[in-house]
């Protein structure tokens, strides 16, 4: 585990990106299937059959500024252009897409401002509503000692105490990459 917990940290994660899709999805070969499946392909297509908004109308859902032109989307020429081969309008711009290639994001994150407010509606959303952690987040539940304990550490001091070995090269928020 001290292992897999020092090469995770120190290695960072990869952007999800526009053109960062694993190669081997795009040519899926399925026993039984007459043609290879492209996996990039599918998941947009799932999402225009599940209603799921365009990129702009998303921004603007979650008061956002929408976006003028494909140009205000990306910097990266070599984008620009791969977008304006598929889209002739901004407002067409599918949600997966706009989420890889546009360049708002948020200091650290591998994601964009969109995904990032979602996740952040999720997660909360997930917290309130496991009793463990709200109504049952009592010393009658977890002991007093546990109670405190959880209360008074952070996830670094939780890290330390578990993996001692490992406290002396991580950073004071272990969620950001470690030095080697």
């Amino acid at each position: 585990t001290q292992t897999f917990l020092k090469a995770f940290a120190e290695m960072p994660s990869g952007t999800l990106s526009l053109q960062n899709y694993p190669r081997q999805l795009y040519g899926l070969e399925k026993p039984g299937m007459p043609q290879a499946i492209n996996l990039a392909e599918i998941d947009i297509f799932r999402d225009r059959q599940r209603g799921l908004p365009r990129y702009n109308d998303m921004r603007r859902q979650l008061l956002l500024e929408p976006y003028e032109s494909l140009d205000d989307l990306t910097s990266n020429e070599e984008e620009l252009e791969l977008l304006k081969s598929v889209y002739s309008d901004i407002e067409q711009v599918d949600l997966m897409v706009g989420s890889l290639v546009d360049q708002d994001r948020p200091a650290g994150f591998a994601f964009g401002i969109v995904p990032f407010h979602v996740f952040v509606t999720m997660a909360s959303r997930r917290i309130l509503s496991d009793r463990f952690l709200m109504e049952d987040f009592n010393p009658s539940v977890y002991t007093q000692w546990g109670y405190d304990y959880v209360q008074g550490q952070t996830f670094r001091q939780v890290l330390a105490r578990h993996f001692p070995e490992l406290e002396g090269n991580m950073p004071e928020n272990p969620f950001m990459n470690w030095p080697s």
